[in-house]
């Protein structure tokens, strides 16, 4: 190949940046130009392109975020912009396109192959929601975000006696949820898995405060109001309680050391993949080797790590 683009889509995820430098370092070796699509696909459709250099991009390599930018274009959904996207990559000499992001994105990298386009994609977003892999970039530095953030909550609630539930993002995996619940030593989680009881937790709240002085329950986005249910719990127990959102806190921040690295691996084995004719497939972590799967294939795949759901549970 001679000129590879690479986008960033849906949510940012801290190592998306990482991923971008790691593919400007592998385009260089490989006597590849680097190309960034600016604002995602619809960025791609518009022909927003700009020449990237593993210098300028060595500089934000470590920030959170996405230098490309990122946008929703729900019109991607439809064959004939995608058609027109990968024509406007032709026409700008690209060869090849790798898309980081997380289910959407896969969908529309998915859609770019299938158009004639060469794609690739690198699963990038905090919700760790890409089933084929068993971490995606961002995840672990949201991770290590919510237990910072729980620590200091908690200083506040023990000091009051209070009963606070935190609700952490997503979307419709709970792995943020149950991983910051076990790490952070909290009293309870609820997820789109869990049954709620709340007499129960009524009485984990009494007994927890009795205890400790203090009560955390960890919430999944999309399952409940955590306001409106702590004003239920406040009622029932008799007890302050109160509701906290993290929200897009998760998101930003510096990628952590293990973020970096799964960024600068993806990136690599990415253009790797592109170089060597691979298309429609995307780079995925498994038993800590860098493998690649289809799409189709790694969004379906159920990789996800339940098992810690249990354990939370044994914990409990």
């Amino acid at each position: 190949m001679k000129k590879v683009a690479v986008l960033t889509s849906g949510g940012d995820a801290p190592g998306m940046n990482s991923v971008i430098h790691a593919i400007c370092l592998r385009c260089a070796n490989l006597n590849i130009e680097p190309v960034g699509v600016i604002g995602g696909f619809k960025g791609l459709y518009e022909g927003h392109f700009v020449k990237l250099h593993s210098d300028k991009t060595s500089q934000s390599a470590s920030m959170g975020g996405t230098i490309l930018k990122s946008s929703r274009f729900i019109e991607f959904k439809q064959a004939k912009y995608v058609e027109a996207a990968a024509q406007k990559a032709r026409e700008a000499g690209i060869d090849g396109i790798i898309v980081i992001g997380g289910d959407g994105s896969y969908l529309g990298a998915l859609a770019l192959s299938k158009a004639g386009m060469p794609t690739i994609g690198v699963p990038g977003t905090i919700d760790n929601d890409i089933s084929g892999t068993q971490f995606t970039i961002g995840f672990d530095s949201a991770f290590n975000t919510i237990v910072h953030c729980i620590d200091q909550l908690k200083d506040t609630i023990r000091s009051h006696e209070r009963c606070l539930l935190v609700e952490v993002m997503g979307r419709h995996c709970s792995d943020l949820a149950v991983y910051g619940a076990i790490s952070g030593n909290v009293d309870a989680v609820i997820t789109a898995e869990t049954k709620i009881d709340e007499m129960a937790l009524k009485d984990l709240v009494i007994d927890s405060i009795k205890r400790k002085d203090e009560c955390m329950i960890m919430i999944s986005e999309n399952v409940l109001n955590v306001h409106e249910l702590a004003a239920r719990l406040e009622k029932l127990s008799g007890i302050e309680c109160r509701g906290s959102v993290l929200g897009y806190l998760q998101r930003g921040g510096n990628p952590s050391a293990r973020d970096r690295l799964l960024a600068a691996r993806c990136g690599l084995y990415a253009v790797d993949a592109l170089n060597d004719g691979h298309s429609g497939e995307c780079t995925c972590l498994k038993d800590e080797m860098i493998v690649l799967l289809p799409i189709e294939k790694a969004l379906s795949e159920n990789y996800h790590n339940s098992y810690i759901h249990e354990e939370y549970q044994k914990l409990r």
